[in-house]
Formats: structure tokens, C-alpha cells, sequence
């Protein structure tokens, strides 16, 4: 499995000639073919008033996987029934917790040979992972963006590197994992 220290995110960028720095997204050139499983959370505060245009957009790709979570169980299973099918790039639907819990999964339990890219929708309350790194746009668009460039090539699509968090709340407990830390 690569460094699960640093998540990779999915996202299009119109003018990909453009000199990088080593902070800038990187060209993404896929050396297989992009399989995407979805993570809904229909609790996130993005998507509480209902996932019905998420579901259509998803209805048009029958052969992607996807899967509603409301708990880091659910999360858990989700993401090893994905690396069963060969899920290469995860698509969160979801707030920052459902991020946190995708990590401290992918970190501590590594269902994936190869740690999957991560595409964020923005469809939590807040959302400040999705504001870094997170697909521009409405979650549907967003989505219906991802989907078509995973099936045709359509478009282009960069790949963002941050630095995830570990934080060690009890050392007879599995760390947890994500992007920020708040503390009051």
C-alpha cells in the first residue's frame, strides 16, 4: 500500500500546461482504467434534503459501485467491498466527519493493496476538506463531471497531494485520521 500519510484527491483543472510547483496539482494520466465506487452519507448536512439528483446522476453508470453510510461501520464495509471489486478512485458524498471516517479506515484497516485516489464532493455543512480539495461545483455536477471523464476520458483531471492528520486520542485505541483539526 502507498504512504497513507498523504491522501490524493481527484479533481478537473482547465490548464494543465501550466508550470508546476510543488504545491501544484499534478497531470493525472491514467495507467488503468478509472473504477469509482460512490460513498453517500444521506445524514451530511449537504445532503439531508435528499440524494434523488445524486441517485439519477449515478442511475446513468450502472457499473459503478455505490453505497449509502451513516456510520463508520457502514464506512468500513463499504470501502472492503470496493477493494473486493477493485475500486481504484473513492468518491465521497459527504461532510468532513464522513472524509474523517473514510480516512481513519483506508489509514488504519488498508482494505486497498493500493491506497484508492479520493474524489470530495461537497456536500457537508461546512465542508473545508471539499474547499481544498474537493471537485468544483454542485455535488451532482461534480459527480456527473468525475463519472464522465472515468468512463470516456472527457475532460481533464488533476491530482491534488495533502498531508493527512493522525491524531492519537487513546493509545489502546486505533488513531484517527483526516484532513484539519478543531479544538475549543
Amino acid at each position: 500500500m502507498s504512504d497513507p500519510r498523504h491522501a490524493t484527491t481527484t479533481e478537473k483543472r482547465a490548464s494543465p500546461e501550466s508550470k508546476l510547483e510543488s504545491n501544484s496539482p499534478s497531470v493525472f494520466a491514467a495507467a488503468e482504467p478509472l473504477r469509482v465506487g460512490v460513498l453517500n452519507n444521506p445524514r451530511s448536512g449537504g445532503n439531508r434534503r435528499g440524494l434523488g439528483a445524486v441517485r439519477e446522476v449515478l442511475a446513468a453508470y450502472p457499473q459503478v459501485s455505490h453505497r449509502e453510510v451513516l456510520t463508520p461501520a457502514d464506512v468500513a464495509s463499504a470501502l472492503v467491498d470496493f477493494a473486493r471489486k477493485e475500486v481504484n478512485t473513492v468518491a465521497v458524498n459527504g461532510g468532513d466527519g464522513t472524509i474523517q471516517a473514510v480516512l481513519t479506515v483506508l489509514c488504519n484497516h488498508q482494505p486497498f493493496e493500493t491506497f484508492p485516489h479520493l474524489a470530495v464532493l461537497r456536500a457537508g455543512t461546512t465542508s473545508m476538506t471539499a474547499g481544498d480539495v474537493g471537485l468544483k461545483g454542485s455535488r451532482e455536477q461534480a459527480l456527473r463531471r468525475l463519472l464522465s471523464w472515468a468512463d470516456g476520458g472527457e475532460g481533464e483531471v488533476a491530482i491534488l497531494h495533502r498531508p493527512v492528520l493522525r491524531v492519537q486520542v487513546d493509545p489502546h485505541q486505533d488513531p484517527i485520521y483526516g484532513m484539519f483539526l478543531g479544538a475549543a
